[in-house]
């Protein structure tokens, strides 16, 4: 247990020195009046778009896993050979 809160704490404490590296040279009023110039309504219609997407590509992913027939994959179409073959083993 207390090995597990070591090791939350080192992540904490680099995550939050990353962000101090990555944050402290940006232009905070930049940053404001570019997020004030953002057209509302692109923006709004970028949510569901966004969300959309990865849905997308979920349902891809669920459409491309094999089937297991006998213990033995079987794929759907000959596509999908070749995304689940292991390349580094030949």
């Amino acid at each position: 247990m207390k090995k597990h809160a070591l090791k939350i704490a080192a992540v904490v404490l680099l995550s939050g020195l990353f962000l101090v590296l990555f944050f402290r040279r940006v232009d905070w009023g930049e940053v404001l009046r570019s997020v004030t110039e953002v057209d509302p309504l692109l923006f709004a219609l970028s949510i569901p778009l966004g969300a959309a997407h990865f849905l997308t590509r979920a349902l891809r992913w669920i459409l491309m896993r094999p089937t297991f027939l006998d213990g033995l994959p079987r794929f759907h179409s000959p596509g999908q050979v070749s995304t689940s073959i292991d390349v580094s083993s030949t």
